[in-house]
């Protein structure tokens, strides 16, 4: 008979947004092996390649990384290459729809704005056009 409510949020997972509590830990969680690297499901070109492998380092970097994400980042860079195409072309209108499923796909892995706060990272000032869209879409670096 299946649970009612919501699905429990994996641990790592709870470790890297900075919200795991002892009370709530699952001695018995199954833990998918990570991987050190990764590939995109779908051939990406230029900025949604480089956002593809920056995801997987910083996805890698929290020991969290499995074959499983490969679909997920894909999307999610997929979405940025299209955002910054817009913004580049000047349509605001598919800019925002993008960045907005952009920021969907990446609220997960704790690198969404709001999560990079609580950990602390430190501020930096965006230098150039690209940085400043960068740091729209993560926040602070």
């Amino acid at each position: 008979m299946p649970r009612g409510g919501h699905n429990s949020v994996p641990t790592r997972i709870r470790e890297a947004r900075g919200t795991a509590q002892p009370c709530r830990m699952n001695e018995n969680e199954p833990t998918p092996d990570a991987v050190d690297a990764l590939d995109p499901e779908l051939p990406l070109e230029g900025q949604s390649l480089e956002m593809f492998n920056r995801l997987a380092r910083s996805v890698g970097s929290l020991g969290i990384l499995h074959s499983e994400h490969a679909h997920k980042l894909t999307l999610a860079a997929m979405a940025y290459g299209g955002a910054f195409s817009s913004w580049q072309e000047g349509d605001m209108v598919s800019f925002a729809k993008l960045s907005g499923e952009f920021r969907q796909l990446i609220a997960g892995y704790g690198l969404d704005p709001a999560t990079m706060t609580k950990v602390g990272a430190a501020p930096r000032a965006p230098q150039s056009e690209r940085e400043k869209l960068e740091a729209e879409f993560f926040g602070p670096n």
